[in-house]
């Protein structure tokens, strides 16, 4: 599996510090693009969210897959940062 960053827009609002655009690529055949996914932070914590609509009172993701995305999201996260750090190194 392989994590790209094609997009990273800052945009700090509360704990949201940006929005992300990602590629995984799983084999050369294979691979998801997520747009727009948002990067929060708050103190340690670092976590990624798609966005969510609302039906019959309820919010629900836009994206689910099972199983679940947190441990691909923590390398992505990951990958995030390294991205950031390159583009604001001098």
């Amino acid at each position: 599996m392989e994590i790209e960053i094609l997009e990273y827009s800052p945009d700090t609002k509360g704990a949201r510090v940006g929005y992300v655009d990602f590629k995984i690529t799983y084999t050369p055949e294979k691979h998801e693009i997520f747009r727009q996914v948002a990067f929060f932070e708050k103190e340690d914590r670092k976590w990624l969210s798609t966005s969510a609509v609302e039906r019959n009172g309820q919010w629900l993701q836009r994206y689910e897959r099972v199983p679940s995305m947190k441990n691909t999201f923590h390398e992505v996260i990951e990958a995030l940062e390294a991205y950031i750090k390159q583009r604001t190194a001098f």
